[in-house]
C-alpha cells in the first residue's frame, strides 16, 4: 500500500464520513482531531517516519496498543480520556474496514482493542429544600435575576435533561392552555416543555424593553450556557 493511501483516507474520514456521513457535530471533530494529531506525532516518533510518510499499515493493533500506554502513563490520561482516543481510532478503523478491504485484518484486530474500565463517579443530586431554596435565590426584580430564574426552573424540570448548551425562545411560550415553552439543545431533540419557567421568561423577560430579542441571552450578549 502506498503512503499517499494514509493522508488520502484521513482526509476522506475527516470531510466526508464524519460530517456528511455520520453527521457528526463540530465538537466530535474537534475531539477526533486532537486524538489524531496525537496519534500521528506519536507514530511518527515511534518509527523515526515524518507523519506525511506514515502508511496505513503502520497504524496496527501494537502501535494502537502502545499508543494508548503512552497517553496514561506518558501524558497521565485518565481512563475516560484513553477511552474517547480509543473510540476516534476505531471509528476511522471502521471507515478503513469499508473504504480499503485489503486492511480487513488490520481493522479488525484494531477494533478488538477494549475498551479499559474505570470507576464512574457517584451522581449527586439535591433535596428538595435545596432545590427550593436554589430557585427563590435569584433577584427577579431585576433582569439577570429574572433570567437566571428562568434557567434554573427549565433545569430542573425532569422531562427535559439538558447537556451543556441550550436555548429556548420566549415568542414560543404558550400560556393556555397549559404554561409550555419550545426548547432545544446540542444534541436533544426539540420538546415543549410543560413548566412553570413561563411565567419568569414570558411575563417579565418578554415584556422587557432592554432585551428585544426574545431569546434568553447572557450579559455579553450570547446565548447563555449552562
Amino acid at each position: 500500500m502506498s503512503a499517499p493511501n494514509l493522508s488520502a483516507l484521513v482526509q476522506r474520514f475527516f470531510t466526508e464520513r464524519l460530517p456528511s456521513q455520520l453527521g457528526a457535530s463540530r465538537h466530535t471533530v474537534a475531539s477526533y482531531r486532537d486524538s489524531f494529531r496525537l496519534l500521528l506525532v506519536f507514530a511518527s516518533e515511534r518509527l523515526a517516519r515524518k507523519p506525511s510518510q506514515l502508511r496505513t499499515e503502520d497504524l496496527d493493533a501494537a502501535l494502537i496498543g502502545a499508543f494508548l500506554d503512552y497517553l496514561e502513563h506518558g501524558r497521565a490520561s485518565t481512563p475516560k480520556t484513553r477511552n474517547v482516543r480509543l473510540a476516534a481510532v476505531r471509528s476511522f478503523f471502521r471507515f478503513v474496514s469499508y473504504a480499503e478491504p485489503a486492511c480487513s485484518l488490520q481493522c479488525q484486530q484494531v477494533l478488538a482493542i477494549p475498551n479499559k474500565r474505570h470507576e464512574r463517579s457517584t451522581v449527586e443530586f439535591l433535596t428538595e429544600p435545596e432545590m427550593t431554596a436554589l430557585l427563590a435565590a435569584p433577584d427577579v426584580s431585576t433582569w439577570i435575576g429574572r433570567r437566571d430564574r428562568a434557567c434554573c426552573s427549565w433545569q430542573y424540570r425532569p422531562a427535559y435533561a439538558t447537556p451543556s448548551s441550550a436555548l429556548f425562545d420566549a415568542t414560543t411560550c404558550n400560556l393556555a392552555p397549559a404554561h409550555t415553552c419550545a426548547a432545544s439543545a446540542k444534541g436533544v431533540k426539540p420538546a415543549a416543555l410543560l413548566c412553570d419557567v413561563t411565567w419568569p421568561l414570558h411575563s417579565r423577560h418578554g415584556s422587557s424593553n432592554r432585551v428585544p430579542d426574545p431569546t434568553i441571552r447572557s450579559s455579553r450578549a450570547h446565548v447563555a450556557a449552562f
